[in-house]
């Protein structure tokens, strides 16, 4: 059984670094599809999102960075040649992992500087598209509010754990989510 265990823990290894050279460059918008297993594009087909681009931002900083704009903008034009865009879904970290569960939550820091960069993304994307734009901080969990009623923010994080998001107890072998936004582009 243990070597099993240590076998099937290899297997994931490998499919993960199999994953991170196929995605390339995480600032290249990707349309949702089935067969790329990945969180992104997992969570995305559960918000029934058609789009979706991951950008990086710089430790301690919510400056877009050209590339990032640029990538904005891509997703947004591959978007809008399917039809029109019903909405923009921006979910931003921290320089740090989603906190899991034993952590409960992030430094106050950490959570204004993901908070922060939802602000930047939303600004640029409201400014050059003129889009609906919805935020969710990655450095929070949902409140029990939250959890009780099944709001947008419950399901989107329960997604993406659920797809594989490596939080704050997790090994550094999963891909880091820190320092970066998910965007998430819904069209009618």
């Amino acid at each position: 059984m243990k070597q099993s265990k240590s076998l099937y823990a290899m297997e994931l290894g490998a499919l993960a670094l199999a994953l991170a050279a196929y995605s390339g460059c995480a600032n290249a918008p990707r349309a949702v599809k089935d067969d790329v297993p990945s969180v992104n594009s997992s969570a995305a087909r559960d918000a029934k999102a058609h789009d979706f681009v991951e950008i990086a931002f710089d430790q301690g900083s919510a400056d877009l960075t050209d590339s990032a704009k640029a990538s904005l903008s891509r997703v947004i034009e591959q978007a809008a040649k399917t039809g029109k865009i019903d909405e923009v879904i921006v979910l931003s970290w921290s320089d740090q992992e989603y906190p899991s569960a034993a952590t409960k939550q992030l430094p106050k820091p950490q959570r204004e500087l993901a908070g922060q960069r939802n602000k930047m993304v939303e600004q640029y994307l409201r400014n050059t598209s003129r889009v609906s734009v919805d935020t969710y901080n990655m450095a929070e969990h949902p409140t029990t509010f939250s959890k009780w009623f099944n709001t947008t923010d419950s399901k989107l994080k329960n997604s993406f754990l659920a797809a594989g998001l490596p939080t704050t107890a997790d090994a550094p072998h999963y891909p880091s989510k820190a320092s970066h936004s998910v965007v998430l582009v819904k069209v009618e």
